[in-house]
């Protein structure tokens, strides 16, 4: 299901796939933990389809938790970290922070 709801946001259906999104992780959660590395790409798609809609501040607050996440259960270098530190960069960029998004 998280295949269906990236391919919907791919679309640009991002309400559709933001309720799949939510649906996925909440499954997950239940069967795998929080902080299993599946959740957590579950939850930066979340946050990348959040952001797709123009909602940065809460796209934001995702990312920086899934980042917080991964840095700890994967470590810093690890290639799903380095796209939640892109993901971040980007949405604080859409807000107009430079100079905080070129930090990341």
């Amino acid at each position: 299901r998280q295949l269906l709801a990236r391919c919907i946001c791919s679309q640009g259906r991002y309400t559709e796939a933001e309720a799949q999104f939510r649906d996925v992780l909440e499954h997950q959660i239940s069967v795998l933990g929080e902080e299993h590395p599946d959740t957590l790409i579950t939850r930066q798609l979340l946050a990348r389809c959040i952001c797709s809609q123009g909602r940065y501040t809460e796209a934001e607050a995702q990312f920086r938790d899934v980042l917080k996440r991964q840095i700890s259960v994967l470590g810093e270098e690890h290639p799903d970290t380095l796209k939640t530190r892109r993901d971040l960069a980007d949405c604080i960029d859409n807000q107009s922070r430079n100079a905080e998004a070129e930090a990341q």
